[in-house]
């Protein structure tokens, strides 16, 4: 029972951080379901990057929740308030009456960038991972 109180109370404080950093998620996340299914993103999310253990270190939880909630747009859950996943990029020529539309697929080598690049929170955690490869200067 103890132990049940602890993941209960430590998901709350999850999901408490997560919207003072996410709050236009608020609205789906309401319902007993909802955060369960939140709940279960966040679990997904801690095994796939474990690198994330310390969520009370902002180098690591901001990160994490951009995840989150990439993974949440990602599995539909926030569709009812129009957050939703992009497409990827459509090229287009039209010549006359003729016009012709395509979406490139990603290649071997970038489809984890090309997943990420679907939501602002997948950009935004990308635009962080190439902060991490590079060099920075402190004067």
């Amino acid at each position: 029972r103890e132990n049940k109180k602890e993941i209960a109370m430590a998901n709350e404080a999850i999901l408490a951080k997560f919207l003072s950093i996410y709050p236009e998620f608020a609205p789906v996340l309401q319902s007993e379901a909802q955060i369960q299914s939140f709940n279960a993103i966040v679990s997904k999310v801690s095994c796939l990057y474990p690198e994330f253990s310390d969520l009370e270190k902002c180098c690591q939880s901001y990160p994490f929740f951009m995840l989150v909630a990439h993974y949440f747009v990602m599995g539909g859950f926030s569709a009812s308030i129009n957050i939703t996943a992009q497409s990827g990029l459509v090229a287009s020529s039209s010549v006359g009456d003729v016009s012709i539309s395509y979406q490139s697929n990603p290649s071997a080598k970038d489809e984890f960038s090309y997943f990420l690049s679907q939501t602002k929170y997948g950009q935004e955690y990308l635009a962080w991972l190439k902060r991490q490869s590079g060099l920075v200067i402190v004067n």
